[in-house]
């Protein structure tokens, strides 16, 4: 019986998966795995995260032993078990212009990176150049039980146990059944001053949410990342055709939401949620 692209897909991005049980531990990377496979379904080269050098990404490290004139390269696919990175401090190019630069017409992958180490749109980037993307979420717990020092441990509340989806899902809806029960009644919402725009109450947080629902303003949550007591939630708002980028913080106690930052940058908002 032939075998699907489905069921394909499948079988080699478990193999990468697999792969990220061999990475050194590192408390400030990722494990990840990778496998290039050709148009035939043939293996050609395989990696994972440190495998060569300390700094080397599991992309990287397959795609080094292969030639770049191999003419299978343009037919082939890269199954990773984490979303190619986009943003890198250690190298000069990312995982995903090493697969632009390869020629590769195909990725699959199992979890977005998460907002933890940089602000990663990989697949995005790979898409926008023509590249077919295909992301497989039945993997994505066995990514992050491959990287227990970014996924493993949940903090203070049951809220942020793994990750905050109910959260995500309350914030995009803005409805108050769901929002509200996350909220502490005191919760304040604002910078470090007090402002006209200051919420203080699980009241004023619904209200806000309301009267922007009712001006037409829509939230949605991209991705969301659970640290320090916090969930960090990168989110688009979208009014009057105009798009926008944030970072929104949510510091949680008890399960419940105590308070909420919005910031522009990533950096910033991981700042706040790492003072614990």
């Amino acid at each position: 019986m032939t075998e699907t692209q489905a069921a394909r897909d499948r079988r080699w991005l478990q193999r990468a998966v697999d792969l990220a049980a061999h990475c050194p531990p590192s408390a400030t990377a990722f494990a990840v795995g990778a496998v290039i496979v050709d148009a035939a379904g043939v293996e050609l080269a395989t990696g994972y995260s440190r495998e060569t050098d300390e700094h080397v990404h599991a992309e990287e490290s397959a795609l080094v032993k292969l030639d770049p004139a191999d003419d299978r390269l343009p037919g082939a696919t890269v199954y990773s078990s984490l979303e190619p990175c986009s943003v890198r401090k250690s190298r000069p190019r990312s995982c995903t212009q090493l697969i632009l630069a390869a020629g590769v017409g195909r990725v699959v992958f199992a979890l977005r990176e998460p907002l933890v180490f940089v602000d990663c749109d990989g697949a995005e980037q790979l898409a926008a150049a023509g590249v077919e993307v295909v992301r497989l979420d039945e993997f994505a717990d066995q990514v992050r039980a491959a990287n227990p020092h970014v996924f493993g441990q949940p903090v203070d509340g049951q809220l942020v146990d793994g990750p905050a989806a109910s959260l995500a899902a309350a914030v995009e809806s803005g409805d108050p059944e769901l929002l509200g029960p996350l909220l502490h009644e005191n919760v304040r919402w604002g910078g470090e001053e007090d402002t006209a725009d200051t919420c203080h109450s699980r009241g004023d947080v619904l209200r806000w949410y309301g009267t922007a629902r009712a001006n037409g303003l829509r939230v949605w949550v991209d991705e969301t990342e659970t640290r320090s007591g916090a969930v960090v939630c990168k989110v688009r708002i979208v009014a009057g055709g105009q798009e926008a980028l944030r970072y929104q913080v949510f510091r949680v106690v008890d399960g419940l939401v105590v308070e909420i930052r919005g910031y522009p940058e990533l950096a910033d908002a991981l700042a706040w949620a790492d003072r614990g």
